[in-house]
């Protein structure tokens, strides 16, 4: 039988998102995951959901494994999900509020399979603000972005590339960590497969998030920076994804960004 897929899935006070997330694997074929969720620090219903989910899961053919740390940190939950995955199967990290697309892990698997170490998809934000929103989807319109290939709550990573680090440093977004491990002829951006994260629900959160986005990275580029070398310039370049219908996405990203910048210093 071939090795199923680990999916971890990290999660702080995530109840409000959490079963929606879990419910949305029961039509990804189960019998392939091997679902590990880490609820870390959680003060709300987070682990009462995660068991339940856990539970429909394991009936249609699942594995599945619940760990509970006492102390909220996005790194150590990473850690502690990876101790119970499979090494020699490959690896799918997913942020609590992500669904995934029809069909998502099975191209995944083909992806994964056809020899890409490094695998993304196409995020479709959800956001209460119109402003949010329109400013995420020029975000997605990046040469930046489609070619890295940039994510942001859902990607995933073969076995023999899981081997390229022990364990997640702390402090260090997890994601671009991942992704700079590989070169870019490894990674793979599947068009056709989309995943879907809630974006802050508003402007000044989205700002909020920027700014943590920004100290992440210098983190990296001071901490790793052999890895940050790899990161490709995004600088002018991206002014390719600037049309007229965008131009309202184009300002409120920059806004932020802007912002973010100033916060984060």
């Amino acid at each position: 039988m071939p090795a199923r897929l680990n999916v971890v899935i990290p999660v702080y006070n995530g109840a409000d998102v959490l079963g929606a997330t879990l419910a949305g694997l029961l039509a990804q074929a189960p019998e392939t995951l091997n679902v590990i969720v880490v609820v870390n620090g959680t003060t709300d219903a987070s682990e009462l959901i995660a068991s339940r989910g856990l539970h429909e899961l394991d009936r249609a053919g699942a594995r599945t494994r619940l760990v509970a740390l006492e102390a909220p940190s996005r790194t150590a939950a990473l850690n502690a999900g990876d101790k119970d995955c499979d090494p020699s199967a490959p690896y799918l990290y997913l942020d609590q509020d992500v669904l995934l697309s029809d069909g998502a892990i099975r191209a995944i698997l083909r992806a994964l399979d056809a020899g890409a170490g490094f695998v993304g998809a196409r995020a479709r934000w959800r956001s209460p603000s119109p402003v949010v929103r329109a400013s995420m989807e020029f975000w997605n319109t990046l040469p930046y972005v489609r070619s890295a290939p940039v994510t942001a709550g859902m990607y995933a990573v073969s076995a023999p590339g899981r081997g390229r680090w022990a364990e997640w440093p702390a402090g260090l977004p997890d994601d671009k960590f991942a992704r700079l491990n590989f070169l870019p002829g490894e990674r793979v951006r599947l068009d056709d497969v989309e995943y879907s994260p809630c974006a802050p629900s508003t402007f000044a959160g989205l700002v909020t998030a920027r700014a943590r986005y920004a100290r992440s990275n210098r983190a990296l580029r001071t901490l790793t920076p052999e890895i940050a070398a790899r990161d490709s310039g995004r600088g002018l370049a991206n002014f390719a994804a600037l049309r007229p219908d965008r131009l309202f996405g184009f300002a409120a990203l920059g806004a932020a960004e802007l912002l973010a910048q100033l916060r984060s210093r």
